[in-house]
């Protein structure tokens, strides 16, 4: 018994010692043979148009995204007990003062995601409305246009720019000169739907003390 119970110690000792090692030889290989992605840091880029001359030929192959996953989500992030401890110590964190510490990298961004989706709620489950609103159906509406509001705020930079860039990128159709034009249009059409975003938002303030169920 106590001879077995020997043997399996090692085998575990063995295995711990391994697995790491195992998974640093496995990500290098993969990344050597799928991750492709070009280092624009050498580059020193002082123009936009060198831009697309970088990602002109990049496309992500799945061999990117299976490279992607093990390198940065299973091992550094699922099998990393440091994030085991963080992720314990910001849900304790929410629970305990209503935010974490990791909310607080982007606060807008988590304070917009928080109110976007109270709003949408309040209006599914709203009993009554404000008295300078007529009817309920109004009000809900009201409700979910300021919610959207906010998710403008959290999603339109990416509905909007990244979305056009990742077009124009594999648009073979069109010079890096057209391409550049394309995108200037889409960054100005951006700025100017997120000025009438924020007056938007200001009626969050508006009807601040009608927000109840």
């Amino acid at each position: 018994m106590e001879y077995s119970l020997s043997i399996f110690l090692v085998l575990c000792s063995i295995g711990t010692i391994s697995l790491p090692i195992g998974a640093y030889y496995l990500i290098e290989s993969l990344k050597k043979k799928y991750h492709k992605q070009k280092d624009t840091e050498p580059l020193k880029i002082t123009n936009s148009l060198a831009l697309w001359d970088i990602w002109e030929d990049y496309e992500e192959t799945q061999g990117d995204k299976l490279y992607g996953f093990f390198r940065y989500r299973l091992f550094q992030d699922y099998l990393n007990p440091k994030d085991w401890y963080k992720e314990v110590k910001y849900f304790i964190q929410r629970g305990i003062r209503g935010y974490s510490d990791r909310d607080l990298w982007s606060y807008d961004w988590h304070l917009s995601k928080v109110i976007r989706d109270g709003l949408r709620d309040l209006a599914k489950n709203t009993h009554g409305h404000p008295c300078n609103f007529k009817t309920q159906k109004s009000w809900e509406k009201k409700l979910n246009e300021i919610a959207n509001s906010f998710n403008f705020h959290i999603n339109g930079e990416d509905d909007i720019i990244h979305n056009k860039f990742t077009e124009l990128r594999k648009d073979k159709s069109l010079t890096k000169e057209q391409k550049e034009k394309e995108y200037k249009k889409v960054c100005k059409k951006y700025e100017k739907l997120s000025e009438k975003n924020r007056e938007k938002m200001k009626e969050f303030v508006e009807y601040f003390g009608n927000f109840w169920d």
